[in-house]
């Protein structure tokens, strides 16, 4: 499953910000912001997280690429977060979006993995020939 129809860009020069949705298997997704995450693009954050955690089963937000990110990102993370709290990470946070997550969420939100760990088998439906 693509989902394309997740992308968003906005390429003014004084907010800079992309995000898009690149699934690894029907079940599992990376979220990818860059550039600002602020007041002005929380509400396509909003919209794209919810339509990833409505459409896979694990969801991971990518945030290594974000050069800022205001509290109005945090409640939209925080807020996927409690209601996918067993199914929702952030991956690579930057520094100041880190130190503030760190502040509000318990650590199981943070994750040291790019994209969810996927039994390469168990996904292509493959049996194990031993």
């Amino acid at each position: 499953m693509t989902a394309d129809f997740l992308a968003t860009e906005f390429s003014d020069h004084e907010w800079p910000f992309e995000i898009n949705v690149e699934s690894f298997t029907d079940a599992h997704a990376v979220v990818r912001v860059s550039g600002n995450a602020d007041m002005v693009t929380s509400p396509q954050l909003l919209a794209v997280i919810n339509a990833a955690i409505s459409n896979y089963s694990e969801v991971v937000l990518d945030l290594s690429q974000v050069n800022f990110f205001s509290s109005a990102a945090v409640d939209v993370v925080l807020e996927a977060y409690a209601h996918r709290p067993d199914s929702f990470r952030v991956f690579a946070p930057v520094r100041p979006a880190r130190q503030v997550l760190e502040l509000f969420a318990d650590e199981r939100l943070l994750t040291e993995a790019p994209a969810p760990v996927v039994d390469i088998r168990r996904a292509a439906g493959l049996q194990d020939a031993s």
